[in-house]
């Protein structure tokens, strides 16, 4: 290739996009190296890059990569090195196979698959190609295994794919992690990089970049491992070693050159774990619903046991239920203003009150303080004045006590003062005042009679007016002399 191809060649190469990718193999090597920068594997530099692409593994002792020719070579760890096929702007390798692209040719590869619209995105450990039928749209994705057959991934955008063999695959979509004939995968949040997928110890695992951290965790928890925090891990993979080993590996700096690479065995079985989800606040504990206002314990009201005593006295033993009835009625409306009364007991042993209505035959209730009380003992028998505080008792049932029959009319407890008379006032002035304007009036009416008269008298006569004389105007008008006469 002369120096004038090769130098247009290098701006197309260097106008597409950079495929970086820290690459690690089954056995846990690391190749690594973008573009123009050395190419290596484990931190060791072995050749130098020509072009804004990675070195990928080819197969499982082989690196492929552009070199300084702008040509696909193949190089392993002692140095030894083939060139396989001019270079393209976009290029990946796995499982021996290995797939380019760049704008003048389309997709072609070491299978002999060339696909002129196409765009490439991956090639798996089993040498499967992922590729995008129509490079211009960017949508969808169609897999095209060794042995020709073909199954469609995705019709969408798929981004950072990783294919895993076995119709196996892990991507993203520009906002979350996608997988195919893998189970889904729980993230920390909802926006990933560069998911990058292997199965360890029975269950897959995932590392990917999100809010400023690298992290590893199992596909179906959030508990796992932090692996970096900041902003300089570049480009990372992951694969299983062994049993239970995760190794980890990303570069320092963007051209992952040699001593930039980070390499970390996370053993998953025995590390301890921790929660890589953010922690959401628990919402505030809502407010506690209003509370009724307490009622303050009853106050107990003084005793009425010597009126009831003074009452009982009226009646004989034994008393009958209208007696009994009476008897506490009575008391009740001596006390009514501090809230004294009977209790309502429409069925069972009850007594008939003064207003009509069953009561309890030796029970007073005192409203202000929601208690009742026992009055009398024996009430059947003997009625003996007591006094007993029965406790609370439902205010529905308070009966207000009626004025017993001769009693005479009760005196109002709260009387209004009487009008006071208003004081004398002495209206003989204004009264001779009246007087006067009253002759007054009568001497107006006799003055309009006879100037009414008058008028009367006056239109019943001709009135004779005398005669008006106009003078007479004489003067010039262009020489001739004119009079005005006023015309009789």
């Amino acid at each position: 290739m002369n120096r004038c191809v090769a130098l247009l060649f290098s701006l197309v190469l260097i106008s597409a996009p950079p495929a970086a990718a820290v690459s690690l193999n089954a056995a846990g090597h690391v190749a690594h190296g973008v573009g123009s920068h050395t190419i290596a594997i484990d931190n060791r530099g072995l050749a130098a890059g020509g072009a804004a692409e990675a070195s990928l593994w080819y197969d499982a002792t082989r690196v492929i990569y552009t070199d300084t020719d702008l040509q696909l070579a193949l190089i392993d760890a002692d140095g030894r090195r083939e060139v396989v096929s001019p270079g393209g702007n976009t290029m990946r390798a796995g499982g021996g196979v290995w797939a380019a692209w760049r704008p003048d040719i389309g997709l072609y590869t070491s299978t002999g698959l060339q696909l002129p619209r196409a765009g490439l995105r991956d090639v798996g450990p089993d040498g499967a190609i992922g590729y995008v039928p129509d490079y211009q749209s960017g949508l969808g994705v169609t897999v095209r295994e060794r042995d020709g057959r073909e199954w469609r991934l995705s019709d969408g955008f798929v981004l950072d794919l990783e294919l895993l063999g076995g119709g196996r695959a892990i991507w993203q979509d520009a906002v979350t992690a996608k997988t195919i004939g893998l189970p889904p995968v729980t993230t920390i949040t909802p926006r990933v990089w560069r998911p990058r997928a292997a199965f360890i110890r029975g269950e897959w695992w995932v590392t990917y970049w999100t809010d400023g951290q690298l992290v590893l965790h199992p596909f179906a928890s959030t508990r796992g491992y932090r692996i970096r925090q900041g902003d300089d891990a570049f480009n990372h993979d992951v694969v299983g070693l062994g049993d239970s080993t995760a190794r980890i590996a990303f570069a320092t700096n963007a051209a992952e050159t040699p001593g930039s690479v980070v390499v970390q065995d996370i053993d998953v079985a025995t590390a301890p774990r921790v929660e890589l989800a953010p922690t959401i606040a628990p919402p505030p504990a809502p407010e506690p619903p209003p509370t009724r206002p307490v009622r303050p314990p009853a106050q107990e009201p003084a005793s009425l046991a010597g009126d009831v005593a003074t009452a009982r006295q009226a009646y004989p033993t034994p008393m009958t239920p209208a007696q009994l009835a009476a008897l506490l009625n009575a008391v009740a409306w001596q006390h009514r203003a501090e809230g004294w009364g009977l209790l309502s007991k429409p069925a069972g042993n009850n007594c008939p009150a003064p207003s009509g209505v069953l009561v309890a035959c030796d029970i007073l209730v005192h409203r202000p303080s929601g208690l009742h009380f026992d009055v009398l003992g024996d009430a059947e028998g003997a009625a003996r004045p007591s006094w007993g505080n029965a406790g609370p008792i439902d205010m529905s049932r308070f009966m207000a006590p009626v004025e017993p029959a001769g009693a005479g009319p009760s005196p109002d407890p709260d009387p209004e003062p009487p009008t006071p008379a208003p004081p004398a006032v002495d209206l003989s002035a204004v009264l001779s005042r009246l007087d006067a304007l009253a002759r007054q009036i009568a001497d107006l009416r006799a003055d309009v009679a006879e100037v009414r008269e008058q008028v009367i008298t006056i239109g019943s006569h001709p009135v004779v007016l005398p005669p008006m004389l106009f003078p007479e105007y004489s003067g010039k008008v262009l020489g001739q002399t004119i009079t005005l006469r006023p015309r009789q």
